[in-house]
């Protein structure tokens, strides 16, 4: 069930009577009861954070709702800010990535860049997001180039993060392009048995 679905459901609880709403809701089967709570409380959230999302229903709904930014993408809605949310689902992986994966596949940027100078890239490693890290690699993602100047210059003067598993996620990112599939893989496996590696 959407969001839209739930607003209209809501406005018919509006007028039907408690006893009709209560039948209805222990007519619906287990599965439909948790559709209908979580377009609930999607809907409660979005109306409670509007302001903070900018009026911006994807970068609410990329944290969050898979089936409502689908059927944002399907509308044509928010095309030229797929890549801010791929921030957000990088930030709030749902149902392993599958939003940031939806994201790429409808023609996100994995380069996308932010005012403040950090990308998308920066988000997934930041938040040790290792699947969609990779999936953003094959989709172009890239940390050369002027726009992966302050990126760069973050993991270059921390050796703390240098050094920590988000510096590991940054050299994969690097050597991308260069190494051949068998060196990405070794990569990727030893990245996945490290304790810091986070699954989705």
């Amino acid at each position: 069930m959407g969001a839209g679905a739930a607003a209209g459901l809501a406005a018919s609880v509006q007028s039907a009577g408690a006893d009709d709403l209560k039948a209805a809701v222990n007519s619906m089967t287990e599965d439909n009861k948790k559709k209908l709570t979580d377009a609930l409380e999607y809907v409660n959230h979005w109306q409670e954070n509007k302001v903070h999302y900018g009026g911006n229903e994807l970068l609410c709904a990329a944290r969050c709702n898979l089936g409502r930014v689908r059927a944002l993408l399907d509308e044509g809605a928010y095309k030229d800010c797929l890549g801010k949310a791929l921030c957000a689902a990088a930030e709030d992986p749902v149902e392993g990535n599958a939003i940031g994966f939806l994201l790429l596949e409808r023609g996100a940027d994995p380069n996308w860049d932010g005012p403040d100078g950090y990308n998308s890239l920066f988000f997934v490693m930041d938040h040790g997001n290792i699947e969609l890290l990779i999936k953003m690699l094959e989709h172009g993602a890239t940390v050369e180039g002027d726009s992966n100047a302050n990126v760069r210059r973050v993991f270059d003067s921390n050796s703390q993060i240098k050094d920590a598993f988000q510096g590991r996620l940054f050299k994969l990112a690097e050597m991308w392009g260069k190494a051949s599939a068998e060196e990405r893989d070794k990569e990727v496996a030893e990245l996945k048995l490290s304790p810091e590696a986070k699954s989705y």
